[in-house]
């Protein structure tokens, strides 16, 4: 008896080794897959991060390539759909004077917008409190009860996030993307945002240099167009004061001959020597004032021809050099 319950009890304890071994077995097993699970699901999450970071790059290099504001908001509009929940997109720019921010673009379901411009001190704007503040205002629909924030015309949003658009420690402007889904935005959607809002504040801001150099260009132009004109008017004036000048001499010559002449008729102490003379001096003054006159027409001529005269195809002469 005592060897077959000894016996039993041997068999007994193998069973429960056993059993223990099978439910180790199964325990790393369910390890292994949950594992395997956290292993994929980082891959992915990886992955996903992987691609938003290169579609991220992308945009920084299609945006900040431009240097026309319009293509640079169209093309932001169009990458961030693909990167964050959006049913709504505005960008809002600082005025000259830094006092107002004025509404540079809005869409909203493919329908573009527009806001009258924001006071920075407004107490009441969303954009003006992220301006003044500098940094991300994220809201859920628990926070936006108040419809007096509410552009009009457009939809109620559930989840609204606005951002400067900062160039070091200066701000430019505000972004902002919204959605109808509650709590679209999270920590990530914002890191997101900030790196869409930094891409923006450059590309903004290359295209307002560019515009300012070809404003001021085109006033360097006019300058240079001004003083050259300035320049020739000046030289035809310094070779028609030659001429006419020498014409109002002459003239003045020959019409105190002519007084001379009349006064003496009136005294009728005229000799024929004096006809003679007066009829000399006369056509040589009148001479005289001729080539003047041709000369002066001749320059005013060469002056017409300075302007594009585009009405008339005849051929002209100039020196290449």
């Amino acid at each position: 008896r005592q060897q077959r319950f000894a016996a039993e009890a041997g068999q007994r304890t193998q069973a429960i080794d056993a059993h223990h071994q099978v439910e180790r077995a199964r325990l790393d097993g369910e390890h292994l897959r949950r594992l395997a699970e956290s292993e994929a699901a980082r891959f992915q999450a990886l992955r996903g991060t992987h691609e938003v970071l290169l579609h991220l790059s992308e945009v920084g290099r299609e945006i900040t390539a431009e240097l026309d504001a319009d293509r640079v908001l169209a093309a932001l509009e169009r990458h961030v759909h693909a990167l964050l929940l959006v049913d709504s997109m505005a960008v809002y720019v600082l005025d000259e004077g830094g006092e107002q921010l004025v509404c540079a673009f809005g869409m909203e379901a493919g329908e573009a917008f527009t806001d009258p411009p924001i006071a920075l001190t407004d107490a009441h704007s969303y954009f003006a409190q992220s301006a003044r503040e500098g940094r991300e205002l994220v809201f859920d629909c628990a926070e936006l009860q108040e419809s007096a924030h509410q552009v009009p015309d457009t939809s109620r949003m559930n989840s609204v996030i606005f951002g400067p658009l900062r160039l070091a420690d200066r701000v430019t402007g505000v972004m902002t993307v919204q959605a109808q889904q509650a709590q679209a935005y999270g920590e990530r959607e914002t890191l997101v945002f900030r790196s869409l809002c930094a891409y923006a504040a450059i590309a903004l801001e290359n295209a307002r240099a560019y515009r300012r150099l070809g404003d001021l260009q085109r006033h360097l132009m006019a300058q240079e167009k001004l003083a050259a004109l300035g320049a020739m008017v000046a030289g035809v004036a310094h070779e028609l004061n030659t001429p006419i000048g020498n014409s109002l001499l002459l003239a003045s010559t020959v019409l105190a001959g002519a007084r001379e002449f009349e006064q003496k008729v009136a005294q009728q102490s005229l000799r024929r020597s004096d006809w003679q003379r007066f009829a000399r001096q006369a056509i040589d003054g009148l001479e005289v004032i001729e080539r003047s006159m041709e000369s002066a027409a001749s320059l005013v001529r060469s002056f017409k021809q300075v302007a594009v005269d585009r009405s008339s195809e005849m051929r002209r002469p100039f020196a290449l050099a």
